[in-house]
């Protein structure tokens, strides 16, 4: 009997390229916030819950 192992994190639904010229934009742009928020972090320039 093997035991079920639950996977975290999203899973992949598609690819960006396939999306429209909004859509892609929106979703280039959410990445990239993130990205910057979190090497801010990373690096001290903002405080966690700001």
């Amino acid at each position: 009997m093997t035991r079920h192992v639950s996977q975290r994190g999203g899973a992949p639904v598609g690819f960006v390229r396939e999306l429209g010229p909004v859509e892609a934009g929106a979703v280039l742009y959410l990445r990239l916030w993130v990205a910057v928020r979190i090497s801010r972090r990373r690096s001290g320039l903002i405080l966690p819950g700001h």
